[in-house]
């Protein structure tokens, strides 16, 4: 439907009348404004889209209506008076109440219709919910109460950003607002578990991008939410770190507006993404309540991509997608195993996979560096360009709490991980409007104040920046914008690190508008 919207000129006189009922507001024969005032409950009393007109309170308004309201006024105060989130922006019409509307959508559980720009890519929204959720997997009451905690988190997205850098009305980031929206109704609504319907196709394979949308598996990515919620939950409020991702959506796509809301904690999206995949062999029959997802025992089992009896040395040679993982399980007896769980952590590369080796051996030899597991088994992960890859391993020990080692990496070819070479910029080319950011790698023998300068092709300074360093590698983004905030030319342009006062790397990078 948004995407009909944007493109309505598009269509022919003919073809804008059969979708008038998808561009413009449902029309209802009554209305309630929930208890607290923030919304406004639009239902028909009669037709095939009223809800049950049962009234066994004897209010004179019916029961469905009134639960209605009372639950988006408890959504209300949960996300945006808990949790501070930023309300949707009005829309303007009669009043300022948000508006829902009761309709017979059977099959589907509602949707949010972004309806007007409210500036910065902002918009205006009002949403539909069912009218019994009588064919939905989640029935009656508790379906209507998921829905609007999903749908209103929605409209809450709508109000940071809704960027369509192509015009095409289909949104960029919807991915991370389908997972945001999914998580949301488990942070409002603990005990109803609708999500758990999604988690089934999440879980059948492996090797798909994170950012991955097909209808079913940006459902199943609330996970990423839960296991964030986890980790940092002696640091936020319920839905704190949620937050601090979406107040960083204005500014940056979605995967790098995570990574930067995680720098600024002391981590980032690559750390993340590889103990997040690890907290997924600790599902099902695996689950393990303590070390992971409190509900993991709810979800279904892994699906592992290659399953081995520990008796001698293993290698496996595969391929990976950015941003997507596999698992390969070993059973070393008496019911200790582990699972290996390499990744590949570059976000910006296209669809291309790109190719590991990883090994898991007795003895590593005297030139190798290699993780120790358990007596006897070491673990190591080689590619090309080991800075684009992490590894993890999940051990089970009967009676013990799993624990997610991470594995050493290093480059083909090399004897260990100490082999240095660290990757140019990338993505390069930098296309402004598809990549949002630029990734600037480099490595420090030592902790440092280190500057970065970005030049044009004569030379001039166009932008530069100073931070503190840890030593080892390293890197900054650079979101292809000058010291005024606006988007450079078309161009090639020079980037150089210094540390110290010494250049530590210096490369050319070509920004394409």
């Amino acid at each position: 439907m948004s995407e009909i919207r944007r493109n309505r000129r598009r269509f022919s006189p003919e073809q804008v009348k059969l979708l008038e009922s998808l561009l413009y507001r449902p029309q209802s024969q009554a209305a309630l404004t929930s208890p607290a005032g923030w919304f406004k409950v639009h239902y028909d009393t009669t037709g095939q889209s009223a809800p049950s007109l049962q009234d066994e309170d004897h209010s004179g308004l019916p029961d469905y209506v009134e639960a209605a309201a009372q639950y988006a006024d408890y959504v209300y105060g949960r996300m945006v008076l808990d949790m501070g989130f930023r309300a949707p922006p009005s829309d303007h019409t009669e009043g300022d109440e948000y508006d829902i509307y009761i309709r017979n959508i059977s099959g589907y559980y509602g949707w949010t219709n972004p309806e007007s720009p409210a500036g910065d890519e902002r918009y205006t929204s009002y949403i539909e919910v069912d009218n019994d959720y009588s064919s939905t997997k989640t029935k009656g009451l508790d379906g209507l109460a998921v829905t609007l905690a999903h749908e209103f988190f929605h409209a809450v997205q709508l109000g940071y950003n809704a960027r369509d850098n192509d015009g095409r009305g289909s949104f960029d980031d919807a991915f991370l607002m389908e997972a945001g929206s999914t998580w949301m109704e488990d942070a409002l609504f603990d005990s109803v578990n609708d999500y758990y319907n999604y988690l089934g196709r999440f879980f059948e394979r492996n090797n798909i991008r994170f950012d991955h949308a097909d209808g079913w598996r940006e459902y199943g990515l609330c996970l990423w939410f839960h296991y964030l919620t986890e980790r940092y939950r002696d640091q936020f409020q319920l839905g704190g770190i949620v937050r601090a991702i979406w107040e960083e959506i204005p500014e940056y796509e979605a995967i790098l507006a995570i990574d930067v809301a995680l720098h600024k904690l002391g981590s980032s999206f690559s750390e993340e993404l590889a103990v997040f995949y690890a907290w997924n062999t600790m599902t099902g029959g695996r689950a393990d309540t303590s070390a992971a997802y409190p509900e993991g025992t709810f979800y279904p089992d892994l699906y592992l991509d290659g399953q081995f009896t520990w008796s001698r040395d293993t290698t496996v040679t595969d391929s990976l997608f950015p941003t997507a993982c596999r698992y390969y399980g070993f059973q070393t007896g008496q019911d200790e195993d582990f699972v290996l769980v390499p990744v590949n952590v570059h976000s910006y590369l296209d669809e291309a996979e790109s190719r590991f080796t990883m090994a898991a051996v007795q003895e590593p030899g005297s030139g190798g560096r290699y993780t120790g597991i358990k007596t006897g088994v070491f673990a190591g992960l080689a590619a090309e360009e080991p800075d684009l890859w992490e590894c993890s391993c999940v051990v089970r020990k009967p009676g013990e709490p799993a624990e997610i080692l991470t594995i050493s990496r290093f480059s083909s070819g090399q004897e260990g991980p100490d082999h240095a070479e660290v990757p140019a910029g990338y993505p390069n080319p930098f296309f402004l409007r598809r990549h949002g950011a630029v990734r600037l790698p480099f490595r420090l023998e030592n902790a440092a104040v280190v500057r970065l300068i970005i030049a044009d092709a004569a030379g001039f300074v166009i932008w530069e920046n100073q931070a503190y360093f840890q030593g080892g590698n390293q890197e900054w983004t650079w979101n292809g914008r000058d010291e005024g905030g606006a988007e450079v030319p078309t161009g090639v342009y020079l980037y150089a690190v210094v540390a110290d006062g010494a250049v530590v790397r210096r490369e050319k990078i070509a920004v394409i508008r």
